[in-house]
């Protein structure tokens, strides 16, 4: 899936154009989140990538077109100890959006995966058993009314580099790179394949794969946001923003007349 993405395409459009097409995704976003809202619509959105990829640049531009009250964002780290030893999907079902509400994952059930097969900490087996999983925890959120869109952020090796030494030089961003992200970096090709294997094993019907590239980042915050409105137009229909109001007020009790 990563090799026919076009990461050398800069769209020509100019700062306006940028401008005018952020605000309506932003503005298609916020009536999608009050519909939802109304509608008692739960929805899960997954950002995974490279490092240095805008993972948190693409949350922030999406957290900020919507009401605060109706979104939480999970920072997913690795598991602690006491983690370790349970289950490793456990701690993302206590984290599972009540109705009408959207969870954000910045990292989620996908990093485990992805780094046991980099770090070759798993075996085949293992693997296979973890997808499997991943898999049937997704097919029965979705089977219990829950919309997931996962994206993969995508970025060049070359672009990789120059952002985590931009972020290096900088003194606001500096605590943001460690040896870690180098260490990932000079693994790339080692991550391309492993998540391109993943992409295979989980890319299903209930829960596909959206990748996007971030190679620039405001064409790429902007693909996103249009993405979550069209997926969740194809699941709740095109007439959402009409109806987006009227939902809203109704669940919280005012009605018309």
């Amino acid at each position: 899936m990563l090799e026919i993405l076009d990461l050398n395409v800069k769209k020509n459009i100019s700062p306006e154009d940028i401008k005018n097409k952020k605000k309506k995704a932003g503005e298609d976003l916020f009536m999608l989140q009050k519909y939802l809202k109304g509608e008692n619509i739960p929805v899960i959105l997954v950002f995974e990538g490279l490092e240095a990829a805008g993972k948190g640049s693409i949350i922030s531009n999406i957290t900020r077109a919507m009401d605060p009250r109706g979104f939480r964002v999970i920072p997913v780290m690795a598991p602690d100890e006491k983690e370790s030893n349970k289950p490793f999907l456990q701690r993302f079902w206590v984290d599972t959006p009540a109705r009408g509400f959207i969870h954000i994952f910045d990292q989620s059930w996908y990093m485990h995966i992805l780094e046991e097969r980099v770090k070759k900490k798993a075996k085949k087996k293992e693997y296979l058993a973890s997808r499997n999983e991943i898999n049937q925890f997704e097919r029965t959120l979705v089977d219990n009314g829950t919309s997931i869109i996962k994206f993969w952020l995508h970025i060049s090796r070359k672009e990789q580099e120059k952002r985590l030494k931009k972020m290096q030089k900088s003194k606001e961003d500096r605590w943001r790179v460690t040896s870690d992200d180098w260490d990932k970096h000079e693994k790339y090709d080692k991550y391309i394949d492993a998540a391109e294997e993943m992409f295979r094993d989980t890319n299903t019907s209930w829960a596909p794969w959206h990748i996007v590239s971030t190679e620039d980042l405001d064409n790429g915050k902007i693909t996103v946001m249009e993405t979550v409105v069209s997926f969740m137009e194809g699941v709740v229909g095109k007439t959402f923003r009409e109806k987006a109001l009227e939902s809203f007020q109704r669940s919280i009790g005012i009605t018309g007349g």
